[in-house]
């Protein structure tokens, strides 16, 4: 339920961390490979932030609140 979907909003700031640091690891010169991967890493990511805001109407049922939830959410969690 609500537990859980607050979980996962945890688990996606550890996987945002994680991969900071692996860019971070990487330095200016990365390989094709890497870039490759972080690439991955990137779009599983955004995929997860996704699936997460949309779990956001489960648990919050005020329309109004939703939006400025949703709003807040959205702009602190975009990998753009």
């Amino acid at each position: 339920g609500t537990t859980t979907w607050i979980a996962s909003g945890i688990t996606i700031e550890e996987m945002q961390i994680a991969l900071a640091m692996e860019i971070w690891q990487m330095g200016k010169y990365s390989t094709e490979t890497q870039t490759l991967k972080i690439g991955c890493c990137q779009i599983r990511l955004q995929h997860t932030i996704d699936e997460f805001i949309a779990g956001l109407q489960r648990y919050f049922r005020d329309e109004d609140n939703n939006i400025r939830i949703w709003t807040l959410i959205s702009s602190a969690t975009r990998l753009t």
